[in-house]
């Protein structure tokens, strides 16, 4: 599937907030992970438990993160 095409169906009803983050769920039945170099897309399993590091630091690095604030 196309990560593009969900974040074209959410359009301007997201496009006023700050940090986003984009979770793409079932990582497990990928072949291989995409290599993006976006901080703001984290695969994650349910199933296995893989990514959920990396979903957690990445929502950490948000919430230490004034409003307005740019996120690493």
């Amino acid at each position: 599937r196309d990560p593009a095409a969900g974040e074209a169906a959410l359009g301007d009803a997201v496009a006023a907030v700050p940090h986003k983050v984009y979770i793409h769920n079932k990582s497990d039945l990928l072949t291989a992970l995409p290599t993006l170099d976006d901080p703001d897309r984290v695969f994650v399993s349910a199933a296995t438990g893989a990514g959920l590091e990396d979903l957690h630091a990445r929502l950490r690095s948000i919430a230490s993160a004034g409003a307005g604030e740019q996120v690493d």
